[in-house]
């Protein structure tokens, strides 16, 4: 039972992050908008680095023919997603 309490308790902190326009109050719509726009200007000016993480993981994980190979064509995508949506690969 205490272990799903704790468990649940980071959920109800979470709960709140995602109110709507009506029931946040300016600040918290300003905070907001401040965190969107660093983690945006964040993707836009690191999205390059996508490339050569892509091919020392590519790399890392199988061998050096196909970091070289594979590496740079996963980096080249995953540039452009980071860029483009700010998603972030999974490693």
């Amino acid at each position: 039972m205490l272990l799903a309490a704790l468990l649940f308790i980071p959920a109800l902190a979470q709960a709140d992050r995602y109110k709507d326009v009506d029931s946040s109050t300016p600040q918290e719509i300003a905070d907001g908008m401040g965190t969107k726009l660093a983690r945006g200007v964040a993707n836009v000016t690191t999205g390059w680095g996508e490339l050569p993480k892509q091919i020392y993981y590519t790399t890392k994980q199988d061998d050096w023919a196909k970091g070289l190979i594979v590496g740079p064509v996963k980096g080249i995508v995953m540039t452009l997603v980071r860029t483009a949506s700010g998603k972030r690969a999974a490693s």
